[in-house]
C-alpha cells in the first residue's frame, strides 16, 4: 500500500479499508438489568420484556435455551426455576401449566412469561446479548505530516472525548505502510474488536 498524498484520504482510506460488516456482531455482557413485575402475592403471572435481545447462551456464540443460557437471576427468590418457552401455546395456557416460581423465556425475543413465587415485585438479571457492528461510521484521521496515522471509527455523533471509538494505527517504511494495528485498553484478547476506546487518547494505548 502506497503513501497517500492525496487530499480527499477519506474518501481513498474508505475505499480501501471497508469490511463487509452488515451480519457482524460484538459480544455484549448485561449486567444488573432490573425487572419489574406484576404486583401480587405468588401465583401472580405475567410478561416481561428485556431490554436487549437475542439472549445468548454462556460464550456468546449462539442464541440460548433453557438448558444452555447465560441468562440469571442476580436474587432469584421472584422466579426461581426456568422451564421452557412455548411459542406453540398462549400465555394463559403456559401460565396454567406453570407452577409458583417458575417463568419461560423466548429467548429470540427477550420475552419472560412467569409464575410469581412471592409477592415482591422487582429482581435484577445478568445475560449476553450482542451488538451489531455499524456498516456506517464516524471516521476520523490523524496525520503525521502527510500520512495517516491514526484512524478511528465509531457511531455517527460520537464524541472525540467518548470511550466509543475503534482505532487503528499505520505504521511506515518511507513512503510504504508496512504494519496496521489496531489499539487494546485492556488484556482481554478480543478488546481491539470493541467500541470502547477514546480518539483523543490514541497515542496511550498498545497496538497489536
Amino acid at each position: 500500500m502506497g503513501y497517500l498524498k492525496d487530499v480527499d484520504a477519506d474518501d481513498k482510506l474508505k475505499a480501501m479499508l471497508t469490511t463487509n460488516v452488515d451480519s457482524s456482531s460484538l459480544k455484549k455482557d448485561i449486567t444488573g438489568e432490573k425487572v419489574t413485575f406484576a404486583a401480587g402475592v405468588a401465583g401472580t403471572t405475567g410478561v416481561v420484556a428485556l431490554r436487549s435481545a437475542p439472549i445468548y447462551n454462556d460464550e456468546g456464540a449462539l442464541v440460548g435455551t433453557s438448558s444452555d443460557t447465560s441468562f440469571a437471576w442476580i436474587t432469584g427468590t421472584i422466579l426461581t426455576t426456568e422451564v421452557e418457552y412455548r411459542a406453540d401455546w398462549s400465555d394463559a395456557t403456559q401460565f396454567a401449566a406453570m407452577s409458583n416460581g417458575e417463568y419461560a423465556i423466548d429467548y429470540t425475543t427477550g420475552r419472560i412469561r412467569y409464575k410469581k413465587a412471592t409477592a415482591s415485585v422487582t429482581d435484577t438479571c445478568s445475560y449476553i446479548t450482542r451488538d451489531r457492528i455499524p456498516t456506517e461510521y464516524t471516521i476520523k484521521y490523524a496525520y503525521d505530516g502527510l500520512k495517516v496515522e491514526y484512524t478511528g471509527y465509531a457511531q455517527p455523533g460520537s464524541a472525540a472525548s467518548a470511550a466509543r471509538w475503534r482505532i487503528k494505527k499505520y505504521t511506515y517504511d518511507g513512503n510504504n505502510v508496512t504494519d496496521i494495528q489496531w489499539a487494546k485498553s485492556s488484556a482481554n484478547a478480543s478488546d481491539y474488536l470493541e467500541f470502547n476506546k477514546v480518539w483523543d487518547s490514541r497515542p496511550t494505548y498498545t497496538y497489536e
